[in-house]
């Protein structure tokens, strides 16, 4: 801090240091009075750096005026990070690859296979059926019944999370995948775990060797540690080698592949690949522009939302609404309550005279939509076929659900009619009586720059 006064004897820095407050100036209190002048042009240390006594200062050290940026002393502090941050740091957590997506056949049949099983072994469909009977007429659910209710959404949540960690392997290679860049890739590997063998790593090495002779690696026993480490080595200059032209081997592959799918009739496998052919091609196209103009463009459109978001210019649309002038505004503000929300809702509330007819209107059929659902007269389920048809059509790729059950899962459910129908009817379950489960009430939310 500059605090424009000696550091040890002006009045801030005094008050700083008072029991009540109860910082303290380190830089002092490594150096003593040795610290020198701290401005370019004064006589007497202004500048210090102040601290609770519980971090530990490990050393001080005070810059020249040449190495300092301006016309003060920069000072280095070297503290210990267990007395800032702990023991016990937060370790950041990336997001995981999604195993279950649509696109990915084999992904989709393991899921539902294990979900099925999952499901019957529950016995997921006569507990659901179980709580509809028991909650039929009953409104809000009793404590027993949203507690059985609670419980059933929280076991298929789990059940959905496990069904995806089982459905494959997320195998991420630095290179686009070929045969011999697999060939290579595996026989890597395969050198390390022979090395983990001959160190006694390994309880049973004979289905270990026997892979390893798949591979192309003759008579693995008898290799000694230093071949091992050689043929590790020379499998990764292979892969090096290859990295060079493994875009274009890929698409070589994928396309010989197809040609083999078409000529045997096989649709479904040729659509399955040519969808992976647009995708990645489309993935390659996007990853080389954003590199391109990662210096230009991305930087330019960030500065003029800044300088947006400083004029007042960006989400202030909903300020010019109708619904915000005056003494409507100030009933639906963020001042607002319950009461004349519900009043809206019933068709008792009185339109300022200064509203003009659109509002009017759009206010009197909320009012009209709300008596309909109060009176009971609009439907409270949802079919199937209704749920089907939803998922159908959404983003797969949106990020949702703090609880990890992500669109994906949903979309997958609505493929197969038992699934769909049991979600169907938990979400009638949740518009007839008003239940909702915990993990509802959880939402997360993200700020970015744009």
């Amino acid at each position: 801090m500059d605090a424009n006064e000696h550091v040890l004897t002006g009045k801030l820095c005094r008050r700083l240091s008072d029991a009540s407050i109860g910082l303290r100036e380190v830089t002092k209190d490594r150096l003593g009075s040795l610290c020198p002048n701290t401005h370019a042009s004064g006589l007497i240390p202004i500048d210090g750096v102040w601290a609770t006594p519980d971090v530990e200062v490990v050393n001080v050290k005070w810059l020249s005026f040449d190495e300092s940026p301006g016309d003060h002393r920069a000072c280095l502090v070297d503290f210990t990070s267990r007395s800032v941050v702990g023991t016990d740091g937060k370790r950041i957590v990336r997001p995981a690859c999604r195993r279950l997506t649509s696109s990915n056949q084999q992904s989709v049949d393991n899921y539902i296979r294990e979900m099925e099983r999952q499901w019957d072994i529950h016995r997921m469909d006569q507990r659901l059926a179980a709580i509809e009977m028991a909650s039929a007429g009953v409104t809000p659910l009793p404590p027993e019944i949203a507690a059985a209710a609670e419980k059933l959404d929280r076991q298929a949540a789990e059940i959905q999370r496990h069904c995806e960690k089982h459905c494959r392997k997320i195998y991420r290679s630095e290179i686009p995948c070929s045969p011999e860049v697999s060939l290579w890739d595996k026989r890597g590997k395969m050198f390390t775990r022979m090395l983990a063998a001959l160190a006694g790593r390994i309880k049973n090495p004979g289905v270990l060797y026997k892979k390893a002779r798949k591979l192309g690696i003759q008579s693995p026993r008898r290799w000694t540690e230093e071949q091992i480490r050689h043929g590790r080595h020379i499998a990764k200059a292979w892969k090096r080698r290859l990295s060079l032209s493994a875009p274009s081997t890929r698409t070589d592959h994928l396309t010989q592949r197809l040609i083999e799918a078409e000529a045997t009739g096989d649709t479904e496998r040729a659509t399955a690949i040519r969808n992976m052919l647009t995708r990645e091609s489309n993935s390659n196209m996007w990853s080389q522009l954003s590199w391109a103009f990662k210096d230009n463009g991305g930087r330019a459109n960030a500065v003029s939302r800044i300088e947006r978001v400083e004029n007042g210019v960006v989400a202030d649309a909903a300020a010019s609404s109708p619904f915000c002038q005056g003494l409507l505004g100030e009933q639906l503000g963020y001042l607002s309550d319950t009461t004349i929300a519900a009043s809206i809702l019933d068709g008792s509330y009185v339109i300022p005279p200064e509203v003009d007819d659109a509002t009017a209107l759009l206010i009197d059929e909320i009012g009209r939509i709300g008596q309909t659902i109060i009176r009971g007269s609009t439907r409270q389920d949802t079919s199937p076929e209704e749920f089907s048809t939803y998922w159908r059509r959404v983003r797969e790729s949106t990020s949702s659900s703090y609880s990890g059950v992500h669109f994906g899962h949903y979309v997958v459910a609505g493929t197969r009619e038992r699934f769909a129908t049991f979600f169907a009817k938990k979400i009638s379950l949740t518009m007839r009586t008003g239940w909702a489960p915990s993990r509802w009430g959880i939402g997360l939310t993200v700020l970015y720059s744009p």
